[in-house]
């Protein structure tokens, strides 16, 4: 199946489209007792959320169906037939093992990519203006604003995000320091582009009240995939 053929259809599936991986989510929660969880794992998310650190990452037993250490998940919108204006938004986020990666798992963290296209996406490099090298601006999903969302929901369920109450992102930053391109078949669904990306951030997130909740000290290390 060709690629342009995947984008005529995406719109459809907008939000929907899930890959599985089974992931393990075994650390500290801001509330608990502030123990440190070591990184042992190739890919992982790791940060202190108002001075308690929080751990995510790949476990040897994880499996999936494109080998990614963690699940996926994008969708297109547009605001014509011809897809003139193309709005992508890829995630990253982890789920228990043996879990179905759903919307709003609990102790997870989520990354947002957007990025709105003046014109029909047509090869490998209009892809990859999605997740570039260098600093990224933070944006949102909900207003399709270019850059990157990052969301935390909590072990209540409760959401955070960069994009909640005021937005205020002044003295935060989103740098990906590698960014490895590899090319990586799928019988089902056509060649798909994968990516390694290394990175660190620190943020400020938000609840729908407008309380908010320091991030500082960001890594991750993360494969990310592209339609």
């Amino acid at each position: 199946m060709n690629r342009l053929l995947i984008h005529s259809l995406l719109p459809l599936l907008t939000f929907s489209t899930l890959l599985f991986v089974g992931c393990s989510d075994s650390t500290t929660d801001p509330d608990n007792d502030g123990t440190v969880e070591e990184i042992t794992a190739p890919y992982y998310i790791q940060a202190s959320l108002n001075g308690k650190v929080k751990t995510v990452q790949q476990q040897s037993t994880s499996s999936n169906l494109v080998d990614m250490g963690f699940s996926s998940f994008e969708g297109t919108a547009s605001n014509d037939v011809d897809f003139v204006s193309i709005q992508r938004t890829f995630f990253t986020r982890v789920v228990p093992t043996g879990g179905i990666p759903v919307l709003d798992s609990t102790n997870t963290f989520y990354f947002s990519f957007i990025k709105n296209y003046d014109k029909r996406i047509t090869n490998d490099d209009d892809y990859d203006l999605m997740i570039r090298k260098g600093s990224t601006s933070f944006g949102s999903e909900a207003d399709e604003k270019d850059g990157v969302e990052i969301r935390w929901v909590d072990a209540n369920g409760k959401s955070w995000s960069t994009a909640y109450g005021s937005g205020n992102q002044a003295n935060s930053s989103f740098v990906i320091t590698k960014k490895v391109k590899i090319e990586y078949p799928q019988p089902w669904l056509g060649d798909r582009i994968l990516y390694e990306i290394e990175g660190t951030f620190s943020c400020t997130l938000y609840d729908s009240s407008g309380n908010s909740m320091q991030v500082t000290e960001g890594k991750f290390s993360l494969k990310a995939v592209l339609v």
